[in-house]
């Protein structure tokens, strides 16, 4: 992490610079130039004693390379008696701001100092922070506001990815692939920053789409952009995940590592079509009332044929095995069905009000089958 900063001032204002983007100073002191040459008309009303109204315009900044905007408004009373300042009621809470007199005569200057703290994300605002004075002024007299454009120097199209349902026997994902596109920004007068490296589970198959990696735009705004597009591509095995009832994804997560040493992960998540169906989805055990009460409920388990390896275990998560006596037993209806009565014995009422868990079905010929059923139940009375 760079530590070190330099600080540029001038026209008033202030812009902290993470050490490694003095490119930032020569731009902003060809600004500085430009604006003085035509008068001073944006971010510079301190030169006119009579501006009623007080903005300053600090342009596109890349984060985290720029973190901070600090700003001095030099502004005048207006009028004929005293103003007195109680406070400064700012836009928002990335923004503080000071000022350098309580009470101003007639005709006398002042200065207001804003410090705005910049967001990460890619964005256009305008903050501002307002006097509250006696007695009032308007809000052209007593509104100072900075406008700005953040870029950030790395985004990517999605964190998340959603693979949806993979069905049963589907080998080949590739339809399934997703793109992710990684956004480079850099203001052209230093080497773009680049990615590092990928690490992905053996689930998910990553590959560059190198017809994409080239300039977009090549300049825009006093900024270069650059970018990479990733296929990604869901590849599990039946032997390298549990599969769950009723939908439950399996995620995984990618990590790019950048030449800068920034990070950025990306989650991707599917569920399998599976093999068994069971009903209901979802058990409600009703009210606990008393030590030693039973519970219990009974399990529809229908198999897609045959050959499917049947369930013949059950465990119960979510609560203390000391405070729950499990009992089960299966009968078989059928090839294609089997039923499974299940009863819990409370022998310790519960601390908490409200009780779930997971029912966990599965079976010794496959350990890699686990169907679950989510359980709850609610301890009656106390808090």
């Amino acid at each position: 992490m760079v530590t070190s900063r330099t600080f540029y001032q001038g026209l008033n204002s202030m812009i902290i610079i993470n050490s490694g983007s003095l490119a930032y100073v020569r731009l902003l002191r060809l600004s500085a130039f430009f604006m003085m040459i035509y008068g001073c008309i944006v971010g510079c009303e301190s030169s006119n004693r009579g501006a009623s109204t007080y903005s300053y315009d600090a342009g596109v900044l890349i984060y985290p390379h720029v973190s901070q905007i600090e700003h001095e408004f030099i502004a005048v009373n207006p009028l004929s008696v005293p103003l007195i300042i109680h406070k400064l009621v700012s836009s928002c809470s990335c923004t503080g701001s000071t000022v350098s007199k309580q009470v101003i005569q007639p005709n006398e200057t002042f200065s207001v100092v804003m410090r705005v703290k910049l967001p990460s994300i890619r964005s256009s605002a305008v903050v501002s922070s307002e006097l509250e004075t006696e007695p009032p002024l308007s809000a052209d007299q007593s509104t100072f506001s900075v406008h700005y454009t953040i870029i950030p120097e790395i985004q990517i199209s999605a964190d998340s990815l959603d693979f949806g349902l993979l069905p049963k026997g589907e080998i080949d994902h590739s339809q399934r692939s997703q793109a992710v596109d990684v956004t480079f920004a850099d203001n052209g007068s230093r080497p773009f920053v680049d990615l590092a490296s990928i690490e992905a589970p053996r689930q998910i198959t990553i590959e560059e789409d190198k017809s994409t990696s080239k300039l977009m735009p090549a300049f825009d705004k006093g900024v270069h952009y650059r970018y990479k597009r990733f296929i990604i591509t869901p590849s599990p095995t039946r032997n390298s995940e549990s599969f769950s009832f009723g939908g439950e994804p399996q995620c995984h997560t990618i990590v790019l590592r950048f030449t800068n040493g920034a990070t950025r992960a990306v989650k991707s998540c599917w569920s399998h079509e599976s093999d068994y169906r069971v009903s209901p989805q979802a058990i409600s055990f009703g009210f606990i009332e008393k030590v030693d009460e039973t519970v219990s409920c009974k399990l529809l388990i229908r198999y897609a044929g045959s050959k499917t390896i049947k369930l013949s275990k059950v465990r119960l998560l979510g609560i203390d095995p000391n405070a729950a006596q499990l009992k089960y037993a299966f009968s078989s209806a059928s090839s294609e069905s089997d039923t499974a009565t299940i009863s819990i014995k409370f022998k310790q009422l519960p601390v908490q009000r409200f009780l779930q868990g997971k029912l966990e079905l599965t079976s010794p010929d496959d350990p890699s089958i686990c169907v679950t059923v989510p359980w709850s139940a609610f301890r009656k009375g106390g808090d």
